[in-house]
Order: structure tokens, then C-alpha cells, then sequence
């Protein structure tokens, strides 16, 4: 049974901020930014003769509102940064956005957008991301992004049972 698929923006950018928002080197560089003005500003405050508890105790107010407030900032300027990126390429690009229609095949998918065909083959995925809203399929060449949204069934329940056997036919074909 083929699914029809009219992706919006959102879709995408869930798809980009839950991949950007998992990755090492963002979990990396949130930690460095929320360690490095507290301990600039300890060292400053310790380094200071004479050390003088107002001032110590004023860098570790700051310092902690600085560490509970930077990933706030920090995710919310990526956010607008992704949504600026896709809006773009949505004004951009008419077929970024443009219904496509997706049917499985024999160890994979296969997807129609107008008259285009991509093939996705379970064993020759680079990203597989499956979350309670979408599903997320990435081929090794990159061409084509199957993403699923849940929106494009009926019903949850239909596109929970969709989920569990698409996972199932994953799981047989990498086991190959």
C-alpha cells in the first residue's frame, strides 16, 4: 500500500534538531560553553589578592545562572538557525517540499516524487532513526531523504503497526 507524503517544514526541522542535538560534537561544545565562564571567572576571583567572599560568592551566582541558561540559548539559536536554513530552501528549491509517495519493495523502499524514483535498500541505509513522530531513512548515496511523518496515516495506530513492520523487515534484512 503506497503513502502519500505532503512534508512540511517542521518535519525537517525535527528530523535535523534531534540528529544535531544527539550528536558528540554538540554535546561537546555545550559543555565547553557552559564550563568556560564559570571556571574564567573562579580563577579570576581566587587569583585576586586579597579574596574577598562577596566577590566569590557573586562568580558563583553568575556561574550558575550562566550553567542552567546557556543550553536554553544555545538550543534556541540553533533552532533558528535550522528553520532559517529549510524556510530558505523551501523558498529556494519547489521540489523540497513537493508530495512524494513511498511503497515498500522487496528489502526496502522505494519513492516517487513527480517523475523522480529513489530506492532505499534496508542493508544499504546510512541513518535509520524511528521516533514517535516520524520515521527517518537515509541512503548510503544521499539522494533522497524517506522521511515519514506520522501525519501521513490516518491513524496513530496505523502508523504504529507501520513502524513495527518496517522495523521488522530492517531487522531481517541487516541480519542477511
Amino acid at each position: 500500500m503506497p503513502i502519500i507524503i505532503k512534508p512540511k517544514v517542521e518535519d525537517y526541522i525535527k528530523v535535523a534538531l534531534r540528529g544535531i542535538y544527539t550528536g558528540k560534537s554538540f554535546k561537546r561544545s555545550l559543555w565547553m560553553q557552559r564550563l568556560t565562564l564559570p571556571v574564567i571567572a573562579m580563577l579570576l576571583v581566587l587569583l585576586a589578592k586579597p579574596i574577598v567572599p562577596l566577590n566569590v560568592l557573586i562568580a558563583a551566582v553568575i556561574s550558575a545562572v550562566w550553567i542552567y541558561f546557556i543550553p536554553k540559548l544555545f538550543k534556541k539559536n540553533i533552532r533558528k538557525k535550522i528553520e532559517r536554513a529549510f524556510l530558505a530552501k523551501a523558498s529556494t528549491d519547489s521540489s523540497f517540499l513537493q508530495e512524494y509517495k513511498i511503497d515498500k519493495i522487496e528489502g526496502g523502499l522505494e519513492a516517487f516524487r513527480g517523475e523522480n524514483r529513489f530506492i532505499v535498500l534496508f542493508d544499504n541505509m546510512s541513518e535509520y532513526n524511528v521516533e514517535d513522530d516520524y520515521i527517518y531513512i537515509l541512503s548510503q548515496d544521499k539522494e533522497f531523504d524517506f522521511l515519514i511523518p506520522s501525519h501521513a496515516f490516518k491513524t496513530k495506530e496505523e502508523f504504529e503497526g507501520f513502524k513495527e513492520a518496517l522495523d521488522r523487515q530492517i531487522q531481517i534484512a541487516i541480519r542477511k
